[in-house]
């Protein structure tokens, strides 16, 4: 199905039964492949279309239980949407690619560096999670996080108000109160256009997998050092290439904390690149600044 500006949305089986819509831009021969983050999907990406260096061929993908994908067996854990990503590049040909992680999509993109090092060329975190997980604490009385418990399961996550707001807005299609949480703490710093924004707050509602996400990110752990909820996989020494981290300095959505541990944890590997003044959505901020940071990065 041709769409605007060249792009063009397909979509592909997997060996494990799972179905992967995707958009695809056709370019160059520097195959880049975006991978969204959570209450989002590929189209979130569509700004970037238009600005990516010609030289990229561009495919952005719907994780399994988002967009127009599949979701027949649950997720449990980061690595399964990272096992997704490697049957789909394998099935569309890339031997070779570069690899863009927006936020949760970062945690998938590290995990697919870690799996396959020699075929990963460049990886870039975009207001990505920690290497050491998205914690998620128990609530309060007053409503507010509380940093003396970190949730464990997934039942506890379930429990939580906040989860409970999440999904069933998802579940009623509630636009007005998916807008007012992405104003506040996604879209903070700029917005897209009224209808760019109605056409994300539909893909938000295709959403499948809210608290199977929440779960996996909570126990999220490719470093050897252990957290509350997994002993560490060590999996991020087997990450070779070099990672752009992108990240915005108003972004309300990843603590500062994070962005240090990646630093920590990732050591010579990574370089940063902060966007003054950007939030949680720097392709929405300024898409020709981020574009030009991937293409310098990448193909220079």
């Amino acid at each position: 199905m041709k769409m605007m500006n060249d792009v063009e949305l397909k979509s592909v089986e997997l060996s494990n039964g799972e179905t992967l819509a995707y958009r695809l831009r056709s370019g160059g021969d520097e195959p880049l492949l975006l991978v969204h983050g959570n209450m989002s999907s590929s189209l979130f990406f569509d700004v970037l279309f238009d600005t990516l260096d010609k030289r990229f061929q561009v495919i952005a993908v719907d994780l399994r239980g988002f967009g127009l994908s599949s979701y027949h067996r649950p997720i449990r854990h980061i690595e399964d949407f990272a096992e997704d990503l490697l049957l789909f590049v394998n099935t569309v040909g890339w031997s070779q690619f570069s690899i863009l992680g927006w936020s949760t999509g970062g945690g998938a993109a590290l995990q697919l560096g870690s799996m396959i090092p020699d075929r990963v060329r460049a990886i870039i975190l975009l207001a990505s999670m920690s290497t050491r997980g998205y914690p998620f604490y128990a609530a309060e009385a007053e409503g507010k996080s509380s940093e003396l418990r970190r949730l464990t399961t997934w039942d506890e996550i379930a429990a939580q108000e906040k989860s409970r707001m999440m999904e069933s807005a998802i579940e009623r299609g509630d636009k007005g109160l998916l807008r007012a949480i992405y104003d506040a703490v996604v879209f903070s710093t700029a917005k897209p256009s009224e209808k760019r924004y109605e056409a994300y707050l539909d893909e938000m509602l295709l959403q499948r997998n809210l608290i199977d996400v929440y779960h996996a990110l909570n126990i999220f752990n490719m470093t050897n050092e252990p957290h509350e909820c997994s002993p560490g996989t060590g999996a991020l020494k087997r990450v070779s290439c070099p990672i752009l981290c992108v990240q915005g300095t108003d972004d309300l959505v990843i603590a500062r904390q994070m962005t240090e541990e990646l630093i920590q944890d990732l050591g010579e590997r990574l370089t940063l690149a902060e966007g003054k003044g950007f939030g949680h959505a720097p392709q929405i901020d300024d898409a020709q600044w981020l574009s030009d940071q991937i293409a310098q990065f990448v193909l220079e």
